[in-house]
């Protein structure tokens, strides 16, 4: 019943989390986006957004953003760019999350907010790494990051994205992007007045776009002219100034013009130079037409300008400069608003960060600290359900002994020497471990091994093991010798073997009995003790008075019995172990 229980509600919450499948309609308009996204943004505009369920109102955003980048449409709001990630970052599985990235940094790019872009731009690369297979998304990320870094005029950091950017295009065959990102990459070298690699640049990206683009010609055309322009070769300036100039467009025009005015002034033909930066100053739309102003109002040109119209031109300079100046100390606010925000944003999630890592920490640390506990509690649990067995083993033996007083000597050699014929005694030892203590296993071993020495003054003979050993008769010649054996001498582990040969459980018998407080000494006296040596020859062999032998054996009573008896008894007590 239980394990139903679970199936249902595992394949319950499988079933909220995959959220269905979405409407037809945006999946044809996803397909739409790449071909025209105009028409998709149309199609998107046709769909009641309030009747839609809740995962294709997420999926009706995402598409919504996308078709307008695609298309051009500047972004002037981050409201729907901030729900669509909020989104996709809830929904990770659904794959979208590293493209929502990107375009929150488009987004943001178009609002001015580079600080910020670049951020987006950068965690979008994060969640799109080198091997990760979406090279197509990761090119344009990078390709993004470079533009956005040279109208920073971090020329130097935006050409590692640009070169990896044309190194993904390539690997797609991409050639529209390619001749993008190399017109990008020329710019950067451009900007950075390495003239040399600029105009190989231009020219290589020159010979792809005439075989795949002829409509970028004109824009490459012309920055192969301010390159020669700026590297003094006039002549090549001219030729493919008037190139661009014959195939611009309106949006091209202003540029093509502006760089026209500058080389026609430079190679001497005034007349030109003047008629292009007349036309120039007719856009007040264009950031270009000050330089048409410059040009006019230039000592080379003052005698191709009319007197009359010098004042006018004064004039309308200074009020574009001014112009120019507010529109660009806005943008420098913008930047430094932006800085603030991103740094506070940064800050805030420095902050975040941290306190989930302290938090992980405490976790972790409280995790190990109850597993370590929970691993001692069933340590010591078994350590102590072990001793209480052998405890309930030794109450049985020597209930077992007590019967084979009867018997005599050979009762009692049977039960010392015989290992197989104490495992072979039926005893109900476990049903009893949980209902006794510790120590009153103990008490009733101290009461029996009493009660047999008690009974029976007869001190058990020493086992033909020992005495037929060859560690007895290394004893016996440090005996003979009266040398002691100290206490690091190896002899001392012969004689554990022999003694755990002839009476296998005494090692764990001694140590029930006195709670395992023993020290070296005191288990070498034992051992000494279980061979048969009197106090006299254990003073000997062990290199102390006789004196401290008999206090040892008090000790030995105390600890094995909490009250003092007669010394001697820790002797029979011993030898039955």
């Amino acid at each position: 019943m239980i394990i139903r229980f679970i199936v249902i509600l595992v394949f319950a919450i499988v079933l909220t989390c995959c959220g269905g499948q979405p409407d037809p309609r945006l999946e044809e308009v996803e397909r739409l986006i790449s071909v025209s996204p105009r028409e998709a943004m149309d199609s998107l505009d046709a769909i009641r957004y309030d009747r839609l369920s809740s995962y294709d109102k997420e999926y009706y955003d995402f598409l919504m953003v996308k078709s307008r980048d695609k298309a051009f449409v500047i972004h002037k709001s981050d409201s729907l760019i901030l729900r669509v990630i909020s989104n996709e970052k809830r929904h990770k599985s659904r794959g979208r999350y590293a493209e929502a990235l990107y375009y929150g940094g488009r987004v943001y790019h178009d609002l001015g907010d580079y600080p910020t872009a670049l951020n987006y731009y950068q965690n979008a690369l994060d969640y799109t790494p080198a091997d990760g297979g979406d090279n197509v998304l990761r090119g344009k990320i990078l390709a993004q990051t470079g533009d956005l870094l040279m109208a920073l005029r971090l020329y130097e950091k935006a050409i590692p994205y640009v070169e990896e950017a044309l190194k993904l295009d390539s690997i797609q065959r991409d050639s529209l992007n390619m001749i993008y990102d190399a017109e990008l990459l020329g710019s950067l070298y451009l900007y950075m007045k390495n003239y040399d690699k600029a105009e190989e640049q231009f020219r290589q990206t020159m010979q792809l776009s005439d075989r795949i683009s002829p409509d970028d010609s004109p824009s490459l055309q012309i920055n192969l002219a301010w390159t020669c322009y700026k590297k003094g070769d006039i002549e090549q300036a001219l030729r493919f100034i008037r190139c661009a100039l014959s195939g611009s467009d309106s949006l091209s025009k202003p540029a093509a013009l502006s760089c026209a005015a500058f080389i026609y002034k430079r190679a001497g033909i005034c007349d030109t130079a003047m008629m292009y930066a007349s036309e120039l100053i007719r856009d007040k739309r264009s950031d270009n037409n000050k330089n048409g102003y410059k040009i006019l109002l230039s000592n080379q040109m003052r005698r191709y300008v009319p007197t009359d119209s010098l004042l006018r031109y004064i004039d309308e300079y200074r009020d574009e400069i001014e112009s120019y100046l507010e529109r660009n100390g806005d943008r420098q606010a913008l930047l430094q608003t932006s800085f603030y925000n991103y740094q506070l944003h940064q800050r805030e999630k420095i902050k975040v960060e941290r306190d989930n890592e302290y938090l992980y920490m405490w976790i972790f640390g409280m995790s190990v600290l109850i597993l370590l506990l929970i691993v001692a509690l069933l340590y010591l649990k078994n350590r102590n359900q072990s001793e209480k067995l052998r405890l309930h083993e030794a109450i049985d033996n020597t209930k077992i002994l007590r019967g084979m007083l009867e018997s005599g000597e050979d009762g009692i050699r049977q039960w010392s020497e015989n290992t197989e014929y104490r495992k072979g005694v039926s005893l109900d030892i476990n049903s009893s471990i949980h209902s006794s203590g510790m120590n009153e296993l103990r008490m009733r071993l101290r009461e029996e091994l009493l009660s047999i020495v008690n009974d029976n003054k007869q001190i058990s003979e020493i086992s033909p093991v020992i005495l037929n050993s060859e560690a007895y008769k290394k004893i016996q010649q440090y005996l003979d010798a009266g040398k002691p054996i100290v206490a690091k001498n190896r002899l001392w582990d012969e004689i554990e073997s022999m003694v755990i040969e002839s009476s296998p459980e005494f090692k764990q018998r001694l140590y029930l009995l006195t709670g395992s407080d023993l020290s070296t000494f005191d288990y070498h006296l034992a051992l000494l003790i279980k061979c048969g040596f009197t106090p006299t020859n254990v003073s000997v062999l062990i290199g102390k008075a006789k004196n401290t032998i008999s206090y040892h054996r008090g000790e030995l009573v105390l600890k094995a019995f909490d009250k003092k008896l007669p010394t001697g008894i820790i002797d029979r007590i011993i030898r039955l172990l």
